[in-house]
């Protein structure tokens, strides 16, 4: 039913924002200062390619063998990535490894070791814990104005990537007729753009790392602004030129061309 359909989605949102936020910092453990940059562009390319490449899996399968078929590939696909980045993917976080460390010392000389963390931190339990992660993202967001504004700033980007994205379905679906399967090609345009971005990405790593080697390994912050800047600018233009070629007199591919600058503008300007 629609109510059970809305409910399950709210739960996968709710659900799967977890590795978004962890997300930085996995890469901050895990890449030096000189690397990290390159590291997030990777990373910031996969959620926005998922809502490029979802409309185009998502129409076809659902053209052949149903929409409740969507969901069920969806399931398969992330089943099948959670296994393996449970296998595969290494702990990071210094209070686990700590933790794993002197339980490992204290099974090997049979003496009770237990790390500084758990020490100042006390007796834990799961609804002390579960309230903690409840409670703190909400106090860092009104208490804290950079949590607060670089969480306004996520929801523009977010709001405006979205919003572009439901336009693509009345375009070339509702006003061009279009099948959902070959309506969701017209994504591709974005998709270039977006891995455009990241190949930027990476010659522009090549100045950062000099920046970085001019100030003894410590880049200024302003060095992380010349993509972001590109991509400030990059953005409202793929959105001008998508809005003003959308009509259904216009060739199709001068609409889907507009995707190629606002996807690599996205991507920068999430960086």
């Amino acid at each position: 039913s629609m109510a059970g359909l809305i409910v399950c989605r709210f739960f996968a949102g709710a659900i799967g924002s977890s590795p978004l936020t962890n997300a930085g910092g996995v890469i901050a453990d895990m890449f030096s200062a000189k690397q990290r940059g390159l590291a997030m562009t990777l990373f910031a390319a996969a959620p926005f390619m998922g809502p490029v490449l979802g409309p185009i899996v998502g129409g076809f399968v659902g053209e052949t063998i149903g929409w409740r078929w969507v969901e069920g590939v969806m399931a398969i696909f992330t089943g099948v990535l959670w296994i393996i980045g449970t296998l595969l993917i290494p702990e990071t976080y210094p209070p686990v490894l700590l933790r794993k460390r002197a339980a490992k010392m204290s099974k090997m000389t049979g003496k009770v070791y237990r790390s500084k963390g758990d020490v100042d931190q006390g007796p834990t339990t799961f609804a002390k814990v579960f309230k903690t992660s409840l409670l703190r993202p909400w106090v860092l967001l009104f208490r804290e104005p950079i949590v607060l504004l670089l969480s306004i700033y996520m929801a523009i980007i977010y709001g405006t990537l979205y919003m572009l994205f439901a336009a693509f379905p009345i375009v070339y679906q509702e006003n061009r007729g279009w099948s959902p399967g070959i309506g969701g090609l017209a994504f591709l345009g974005v998709a270039v753009g977006m891995v455009g971005a990241v190949v930027y990405s990476i010659w522009d790593n090549k100045r950062y790392v000099k920046v970085s080697d001019a100030h003894e390994g410590f880049a200024p912050p302003e060095a992380r602004l010349p993509p972001c800047i590109l991509g400030g600018i990059l953005l409202p233009v793929g959105l001008f030129w998508f809005a003003w070629t959308n009509s259904p007199s216009i060739q199709f591919m001068a609409s889907i061309a507009a995707g190629v600058p606002f996807g690599f503008g996205m991507v920068l300007v999430f960086l």
